[in-house]
């Protein structure tokens, strides 16, 4: 036998068990992947806002929901309450077997609402970035996730006007002081 072919035979003999570890890596990384491309969901949220109706798209490494909460309270002679809608869009990193590490932004804006003197509370806004964990549960739809924002962005709406008719908003900043958690069913 030629010295050269011993070579080449050699390295293909060492590079065999190192080919096979990766293919079997990336088997196994496709094994634990869960979320086909596009899936769509419904979910219930229970957040600082109250319980919120929420769609979702989630993707392996990218993820979008849509929320819509509404809540009414007595308060003494008044009523309080707001209609609004939050939007959450982030990225998705897999850390093992269907759990996920999840970083984006969230915005709320109110589009109704009053507060317990009668005072509208319409377009107060809040926006910040959230950090979560979210699990998928092995042969399920199942999604559970929780989040938490560390720096939250607040515009409200104090009801009052100024002296040329416009709302006057009290913009603030709070720390870890929102968040939630979502059951969620993926389609």
């Amino acid at each position: 036998m030629n010295i050269q072919f011993k070579k080449v035979l050699a390295g293909l003999f060492l590079a065999l068990p190192l080919f096979a570890s990766i293919v079997h890596a990336e088997e196994k990384r496709e094994a634990v992947m869960h979320t086909e491309p596009g899936r769509f969901g419904v979910g219930v949220s229970m957040t600082d806002n109250g319980l919120q109706t929420t769609l979702l798209r989630i993707e392996e490494n990218w993820e979008a929901q849509f929320s819509f909460d509404s809540g009414w309270t007595h308060l003494g002679p008044g009523v309080a309450g707001d209609i609004g809608v939050t939007l959450r869009l982030g990225k998705r990193w897999n850390i093992g077997d269907y759990n996920y590490l999840a970083a984006g932004l969230q915005y709320h804006t109110n589009f109704f609402g009053m507060d317990g003197s009668g005072n509208s509370i319409a377009g107060a806004q809040r926006g910040g970035p959230y950090l979560g964990f979210q699990r998928n549960f092995q042969g399920t739809s199942l999604l559970l996730q929780a989040w938490v924002i560390p720096i939250w962005y607040n515009r409200e709406n104090d009801g009052g006007v100024d002296a040329n008719g416009k709302t006057i908003f009290t913009d603030n900043v709070s720390f870890f002081q929102a968040g939630g958690i979502t059951f969620g069913y993926l389609f």
